[in-house]
Order: structure tokens, then sequence, then C-alpha cells
């Protein structure tokens, strides 16, 4: 008793290091961290950042800008006194401190530009929608091709344990001189087939993992110890869907992008009005007369002190061909941006009624082929008693499970097809 305890024991610690090393991978862990690792998509979102940071509010574009200056200098040299007309010493110090305050109090074109702002970080913000949505697809697209050949591998090694009872079985028969040792010879060929083509799939998934988790720029893994989930979950893990398409938002902000211009352009002929405020004072001293004679620094600069307060208009009133040119340059642009907005959205629902056309069809193939697959199943059952039996030889036993293998495989990649149309109209709609 003690000693089935002990053994117990022992291989229970054993086995729970080994069981731990195993990672399930989901596919909404894939988009998640592709998402977070991927450099194009965190450049894309900083140039959002950047462009929402240039914005600003009307008020905040009609606050005072306050400017201060302080000058102090020094002149020599001589002028003529006009009380004696003659020549004395101008050597003096000057000191003039100035501060202006000024705002726009109406500046239609600084609006515009400001507009112009919002809708480049607006446009922006889709572009990083648009390179995340494409982005996504190519995961799911690898996730579901490696996890193809990982249900592929576990296919290949359920039917291997059954070539290895048939294996074990002729080996006894052939040795109590019941079958011919040819037998088996075919089976042992079987059996090497089977395993050689496990290895190739073993390899080629792992290749999958490596490549699928390179993608994800993912470092410091071991594609041997990964497997992929196999829930068929993956509909209900999609983050929730945005509220208009990427593309479409992106050419309804190009549209309205090129109005804005129309309008931030013909906004140059309305006037501006500004508003200034300038506050000064300044100190002089001749340097060759008595500082006792001279008013101190304070007092002047109470006595010398000046307010300035006034308003100004300006009003253009010819800026030239130019300006028109550009305006009507700017129309054609706007023009050019509707016809791609009708395009864009003709070309996306032409997209998703390609898509749920190509769902549609896998979910019939699907239909007919279970019904299929359920003959292949029986048809391999009944050569497997044949081949217990003696009925059939290797090769028509080998030849109806490699139809199964093949049978199952499809099952496999059709179901997978099926979720990942899924999945694709969710991400396109």
């Amino acid at each position: 008793m003690n000693k089935t305890l002990i053994t117990f024991i022992i291989a229970l610690v054993f086995t729970i290091p080994i069981l731990a090393q195993k990672q399930i991978w989901t596919l909404e862990q894939c988009l998640q961290i592709g998402v977070e690792n991927n450099y194009d998509i965190k450049i894309k979102l900083l140039e959002v950042e950047k462009l929402k940071k240039q914005r600003h509010s009307y008020l905040s574009s009609i606050v005072p800008v306050i400017q201060s200056n302080f000058n102090h200098s020094y002149n020599f040299g001589s002028t003529i006194d006009p009380a004696t007309n003659s020549r004395v010493s101008s050597n003096i110090q000057y000191d003039n401190i100035n501060i202006n305050s000024r705002f726009e109090i109406f500046d239609l074109q600084s609006i515009r530009e400001n507009q112009l702002l919002k809708l480049n970080a607006e446009i922006a913000g889709n572009d990083f929608e648009i390179n995340k949505l494409m982005y996504q697809l190519e995961i799911t697209e690898m996730y579901f091709k490696t996890l193809s050949t990982q249900e592929l591998l576990k296919i290949q090694y359920k039917q291997f344990e059954n070539t290895e009872f048939n294996f074990d079985r002729i080996s006894k028969e052939v040795a109590l001189g019941n079958k011919p040792t040819s037998d088996l010879f075919d089976i042992q060929l079987l059996k090497s087939t089977e395993e050689n083509k496990i290895t190739a799939t073993k390899h080629l998934f792992q290749t999958e993992i490596s490549s699928l988790f390179n993608f994800l720029n993912i470092q410091n893994f071991n594609s041997e110890i990964i497997n992929l989930d196999a829930s068929f979950q993956y509909f209900q893990l999609l983050p929730e869907k945005i509220a208009t398409t990427p593309s479409i938002k992106k050419a309804e902000l190009e549209v309205l992008k090129t109005k804005k211009n129309i309008e931030s352009l013909k906004s140059i002929n309305f006037p501006k009005l500004t508003a200034y405020h300038n506050l000064s004072s300044f100190y002089f001293q001749s340097l060759n007369t008595n500082p006792i004679n001279t008013s101190n620094f304070k007092n002047q600069l109470l006595d010398n002190k000046e307010n300035q307060v006034g308003f100004s208009l300006n009003i253009p009133i010819f800026n030239g061909s130019t300006l028109y040119n550009k305006i009507a340059a700017t129309k054609i642009e706007n023009e050019q941006s509707q016809l791609e907005l009708e395009n864009e959205k003709l070309r996306h629902q032409q997209e998703i009624e390609r898509e749920k056309l190509v769902l549609k069809q896998l979910e019939i193939e699907l239909e007919n082929h279970l019904s299929t697959l359920i003959i292949a199943n029986n048809s391999y059952n009944t050569t497997q008693s044949k081949f217990q039996n003696g009925i059939v030889d290797t090769q028509i036993f080998a030849m109806v499970k490699n139809n199964l293998l093949a049978m199952q495989y499809q099952l496999i990649q059709l179901q997978l097809n099926i979720e990942f149309q899924k999945i694709k109209l969710q991400l396109l709609q």
C-alpha cells in the first residue's frame, strides 16, 4: 500500500511540471497581444495623439498673448546745447520697460484652421483603426491556418493508435504462424509511413506557431509546448463592433475636410479684428550730472509710464487670382472625395456580399460533407473488421484509412473556415 502511494506521489510530482508547461493560446489573446506589440500600430497611435495635441479650442485662440521687454543702454558722444550754442557731452543711461498684450477678437481663418486640425486628428484615428483591422484579420487568418495543422496532427495521432493496435495484433499472429511474414512487412510499412507523416505535420505546426508568434512580436517562446484553443468560441471572444466601418468613416471625413478647406480659403477674405494694450515706462540719467539732481529709478518709472489701448481691423481688399484658383482646385478635390466615398461604400458592400456568399457556400459544403463522412466512417469500420479477419490486405485497409483521414481533415478545415468567415464578417461590417 505504501509503495503504491509513494509511486503515485512520485508520478504526480513529475507530471505536474509537464502539465504546467503546456500553453493554450486563444484567438482573443493573440489579437490583444498582437495589437499591443505591433510597432506600426504604436506609431499610428502616437500620430493620433500628436494631432490631438495640436488642436486648440476657439476660446484658447483668443486668450491674450502677453510679452514684456526690458532694454538697458548707454549712449556716449556730444551734442549742441541750444541754450549756450556750445557742444556738451551727451553721455546718458537709458532704461526702457514695455509690457504689451494682444488678442484676436475675430479671426475666421483661425477658426477654420482649427476645425481642419480636428478633422486631421479624426482621419488619423480612422487610419489607426484601418491598420488595426487589417492586422487583426492577418492574425486571425494565420491563427486558423495553424489551428488547422494542429487538428490534423491530432487526427493523425488518433489513427496511428489504430495502426499500432493492428501492428501488435499482426505481430502476434505472425509469431503464432497464423499470418504470413509479408503481412507484417505491410503493416510495418504503413506504420512507418504514418510516423513520417506525423513528424512532417509536427514540424509544419511548429513552423507555423513560430511564424504566428513572430508576427505577434513575441520573444522567447517554445513552439513545442504551445497549443491553440480549439473550442470554436472565437466569434464571441471578439471585441465590440465599432459603429462605422473605418474605411467608410475615413472617406466621409475626407469629404468634410475638403469642404472645410474651401471654407478656410474663403475666410482669408474676411476681416480680422484685434485688440491690444501696451504699458511702457523709462528711466533716464545723464552720466555727466550729479545723481542727486536726477530722480530715482522708481519715481521716473511711475512718472513716465504710458498706457495705450486700441483695436486693429484688417480688411482684405484684393488677394490676387491665386486664392480663387486654390478655391476652384479644392472644389474639384471635394468632388473627387465624394466619388471616392461612393466607391468605398460600393466596394465595401460588394465585399460583404461576397464574404456572405462564401460563408453560405461553406455551410452547404459542410452539410454535404457530414453525410459523406458518415459513409467514409462506416466504410472504415467495415474494412477494419475485414482486415482483422484477413478478408482484405493492408493496401486496401491503408487506402480506406487514408480516405477517412482526408475526410476528417476536410471536416476540420470546413469548420474552421466557417468560423473564420464569421469573424471576418464581424470585423468588416
